[in-house]
């Protein structure tokens, strides 16, 4: 994603679902990664700040994101009641 490379997170970038999910299972095990990519956010956020075309990609990434993702509807036999 741009906004990732602009703010110099290279590393955080996944070719494939694959590459995507060895980078998930290694930012969760590796606690000293994750500390650093914690601490380097808040000082290279403002890097992407002023790129429009940066906020308006991770937007529509975000809103492709929760229309292609569908929550399961509650049955009758959940306990919840219309």
């Amino acid at each position: 994603m741009r906004f990732l490379k602009m703010m110099g997170f290279d590393e955080l970038i996944a070719d494939d679902l694959e590459a995507y999910i060895e980078l998930a299972v290694k930012i969760g095990q590796d606690q000293a990664m994750r500390e650093r990519i914690r601490a380097e956010i808040p000082k290279r956020l403002p890097r992407v700040y002023g790129d429009l075309e940066c906020i308006l990609a991770l937007e529509q990434f975000l809103r492709q994101a929760v229309t292609s993702y569908q929550l399961p509807m509650p049955s009758s036999s959940d306990g919840m009641s219309s």
